[in-house]
């Protein structure tokens, strides 16, 4: 079965832009062409970006990247 779900465009970013790290050669390339990038510099500068501009917690504003699973009643899965 197919998982029906929800993805963050942003932790997916993060996500590809993680994993582009741990690769290279063709494999790195391919991750580079989808996430935009010419390069990993470039790649780790968005990345960057992208982390900061969604990263407040002034005292006032709370906004901190995360992960989460949302389930729909309907599916059964195993608490751990």
């Amino acid at each position: 079965m197919l998982f029906p779900g929800v993805c963050s465009p942003a932790n997916l970013y993060m996500a590809l832009a993680m994993l582009a790290e741990l690769t290279d050669g063709n494999g790195r390339g391919q991750i580079l062409e989808l996430l935009g990038c010419e390069d990993i510099e470039t790649a780790r500068s968005r990345a960057n970006a992208l982390w900061n501009v969604n990263y407040v917690d002034d005292g006032t504003v709370t906004s901190l990247l995360a992960n989460s699973v949302w389930l729909n009643e309907g599916v059964d899965f195993v608490q751990g």
